[in-house]
């Protein structure tokens, strides 16, 4: 789940749903009618950039609630693949953004204890098949962790050693088969 796009418009100033995105000629057409050209790429943030003709822009009726660039026109950015699109009008529905939150509270700390604690912060062998054990190993003691720190209702037929037994019997059988399977390629 990324987190959802911040807008650099003022208020009052026209966004970039005020223009209309043509896929056929890529290209976006503003609200009186002119071309805003693919100007060029922004490859580290993955984004193209259309601009409008500087000439245009200048005599536009609109330019006060447009642009206030004395450079170029107006300049509108998008995505470069379609799936940012996608991903980012999901992320606008209250669901998504609810779900965003629950993450940042739970999940996030679990990557940051890991990182800080646990070693991941570069990864320690080369090699998938190694990294994964590693990851592996990691997330068995982040689990360990929480189950030795969790105390439980006291019933009979519910013990503690019971558990932390299926629990590490059952790790050790995923490590084992991941060993198993990955042996050929350890040894090269």
């Amino acid at each position: 789940m990324i987190r959802p796009r911040r807008t650099n418009n003022r208020s009052g100033f026209l966004t970039a749903d005020d223009f209309t995105y043509d896929r056929e000629k890529d290209c976006y057409v503003c609200p009186q009618g002119e071309v805003l050209k693919l100007k060029g790429y922004q490859r580290t943030v993955h984004r193209k950039a259309y601009v409008a003709d500087k000439k245009v822009c200048d005599t536009c009726p609109l330019r006060a609630k447009c642009t206030t660039s004395q450079q170029h026109g107006r300049m509108i950015t998008r995505f470069i693949d379609d799936y940012f699109e996608h991903a980012d009008r999901l992320v606008q529905s209250e669901r998504e953004k609810q779900l965003l939150r629950q993450r940042q509270t739970v999940i996030e700390g679990v990557f940051g204890e890991a990182k800080s604690f646990h070693l991941l912060q570069r990864v320690l062998f080369r090699g998938k098949v190694k990294l994964r054990i590693q990851l592996l190993l990691t997330a068995a003691v982040l689990n360990l962790k929480r189950l030795l720190s969790w105390q439980p209702r006291r019933t009979a037929a519910f013990t503690l050693p019971r558990v932390v037994s299926k629990f590490i019997t059952s790790k050790i059988d995923i490590i084992r088969n991941l060993l198993v399977y990955s042996a050929p390629a350890l040894e090269s």
